[in-house]
């Protein structure tokens, strides 16, 4: 079964300001620990680890970045209360 990670776009907490999305950043977790996920998140220059929620936060440019890089999984994004699914 493929494991699945989720976006969202948020209210920054960690993330700096961005001139085009302000003060917004995705937040990111995963359905199953997966240490090549980690990985792909960790290469993202800008990211912080939200332990108490395992969360990832990131800029939201990054999202492209990683779902560029994912494969063998379902990638779930969530929108203004939509949800979006991709299988790749």
């Amino acid at each position: 079964m493929k494991n699945t990670i989720h976006f969202e776009t948020r209210k920054s907490d960690k993330v700096k300001a961005h001139p085009q999305w302000g003060n917004y950043s995705i937040w990111s977790w995963m359905d199953k620990f997966d240490e090549n996920l980690v990985s792909i998140i960790k290469e993202q220059g800008e990211r912080f680890y939200h332990p108490e929620t395992k969360e990832w936060e990131m800029p939201i440019e990054a999202c492209q970045a990683i779902v560029e890089k994912l494969e063998n999984i379902i990638i779930k994004m969530y929108e203004n209360g939509e949800v979006y699914t991709i299988e790749k």
